[in-house]
């Protein structure tokens, strides 16, 4: 840290040392491509990294908070169960002690105070039961509110803030789930990698400002491309994956394909004065899941084909090398 400028603060020791354990690989590799082609990485970069890495602790401290309101109404509704639970068993006491009464009864006037004894405990019981509905009623209202909350929390812990598509963490839980369903259906599942080309140059040239508007271009195209059948995520920095359920390989490059085309043909211009900054170019990586494939083999074999396409020149759409799978002794 002190060899790269960067300041001693809990946030940055947090940052470097999960680089120093080499817990998240994107991480020590963007890390490593910042130190390899600038003079020190600074306190501004890691605070940008610490961001794309471990930016939704407020979503998370949000998710914590809700979770202990709801546990705590919880709490009311069960001590509301528990005292009505106490209600009924003192009624039915009391009606049973009534209907040992009747047997020993004699004249009408010990029968009236009988059933006016009965009805004044019933209607008693009417109203701590119309209480505890009302009671029950209010929580279940709020505990909507917090599960809505809840539930908003976790979306917003899923999505990047720049973009507005879904983060690493979405796209580690949605790739999970897909390759466990396509393992048990034997549907096709396909990802796509893509990266922006030469980012770090434009950023450098034009600022970053300018380099968040095209990370906004590019997811806005990818969300209106995949649509309903698939889904975008930002993987980290300039990198993008799409999963694409349902899709075999010879789909999902055409897909790609038509992705690439799309963000080409967006040309960048300033907003003060109108100057034209070039044209945006990606290159991208596709593979198609095989079952019995770790899912990190998946990944890195996209990843793979997406360096395999920025090595052949950029601007290129390149399918991945079939999976290495050990076959089951």
């Amino acid at each position: 840290m002190s060899e790269q400028g960067v300041s001693p603060t809990p946030r940055n020791y947090q940052l470097w040392y999960t680089y120093a354990s080499g817990d998240a690989p994107l991480l020590n590799r963007m890390i490593d491509n910042c130190i390899a082609h600038t003079k020190k990485v600074g306190d501004e970069l890691s605070e940008r990294l610490y961001l794309k890495f471990f930016g939704d602790t407020g979503a998370h401290a949000l998710v914590q908070e809700t979770g202990q309101l709801m546990h705590a109404e919880l709490d009311k509704v069960i001590a509301r169960l528990h005292s009505a639970e106490s209600d009924t068993t003192r009624f039915g006491n009391v009606l049973m002690e009534y209907g040992d009464d009747i047997a020993d009864l004699a004249d009408g006037d010990g029968v009236k105070a009988l059933v006016s004894g009965l009805a004044r405990e019933t209607k008693e019981m009417e109203t701590k039961t119309r209480s505890l509905e009302s009671e029950l009623k209010k929580s279940s209202e709020e505990i909507k509110k917090l599960k809505a909350n809840l539930d908003a929390a976790r979306a917003e812990s899923m999505t990047d803030e720049l973009t507005g598509i879904g983060n690493r963490k979405q796209f580690d839980c949605v790739l999970k789930m897909t390759t466990e369903d396509a393992t048990m259906s034997h549907q096709p599942l396909s990802l796509v990698f893509g990266d922006v080309d030469h980012f770090k140059k434009f950023n450098d040239t034009w600022g970053h400002k300018l380099g968040d508007h095209v990370l906004k271009l590019v997811a806005q195209q990818m969300k209106l491309l995949a649509g309903e059948r698939g889904t975008p995520t930002r993987y980290g920095g300039e990198e993008f994956a799409i999963i694409l359920p349902g899709t075999p390989l010879p789909d999902a490059l055409a897909f790609a394909e038509s992705l690439r085309i799309a963000v080409s043909k967006k040309q960048m211009k300033t907003k003060a004065t109108g100057v034209a900054l070039g044209h945006i170019t990606m290159s991208f990586g596709v593979t198609q899941y095989a079952v019995g494939e770790s899912m990190d083999a998946f990944v890195e074999r996209a990843d793979s084909a997406l360096y395999a396409a920025k090595a052949a020149g950029r601007n290129k759409v390149t399918p991945a090398d079939p999976p290495q799978i050990r076959a089951a002794s």
